[in-house]
């Protein structure tokens, strides 16, 4: 079987193409040229610090945890340690850096827990710097924006903090603040 040759004049396109760049640019053009003038003038190389410095080494530990915090795959969170990762770990030293990356080998759920005070934290996050902080600034926005009618007592669940049915605080939940009026 025989199969039919296109000629779609690539031979004289190409003339074309070179002849255009070799006007535009004064002088014969080829591809090779092309990329060593790309390789040149690129902003993106540059020589004045090799990758293997300790200030390289350290900005690429912080970003790589600062993408480990916001992307969690847990909204709350992404939101909870994402926005305390974003504050803190630039100016975290080397040590701070690894408490952090220990908290976040921990599992979202338990870590969520943890840092609501739904559950307690085992020992070894207590005794994690990186951890406390984070707690502590947790605590410091849920005082400052929860409901305390809407939320469980502490070491309990939040979902049994609200009986939707009887419209009312349910068995876990907190008493209600008086009101001032």
């Amino acid at each position: 079987m025989k199969y039919a040759s296109f000629d779609h004049g690539s031979v004289a396109m190409s003339e074309r193409r070179k002849n255009s760049k070799a006007s535009r640019f004064g002088r014969s053009v080829t591809w090779g040229n092309i990329s060593a003038m790309l390789r040149l003038s690129s902003p993106l190389t540059t020589t004045s610090a090799p990758a293997n410095t300790p200030d390289v080494q350290r900005k690429a530990a912080v970003n790589r945890l600062l993408y480990r915090s916001k992307q969690r795959g847990f909204l709350e969170m992404d939101l909870l340690v994402g926005l305390w990762a974003e504050r803190n770990l630039p100016t975290m030293d080397k040590g701070q850096l690894a408490a952090m990356e220990t908290v976040l080998d921990q599992e979202n759920p338990d870590l969520f827990k943890w840092l609501t005070g739904q559950e307690e934290a085992p020992e070894a996050m207590k005794a994690n710097p990186a951890f406390m902080d984070m707690k502590r600034n947790v605590e410091e926005r849920l005082a400052a924006h929860r409901d305390n009618a809407a939320m469980s007592r502490p070491g309990k669940d939040w979902v049994r903090g609200w009986d939707d049915w009887n419209k009312a605080p349910g068995p876990n939940a907190m008493a209600a603040p008086e009101r001032k009026e």
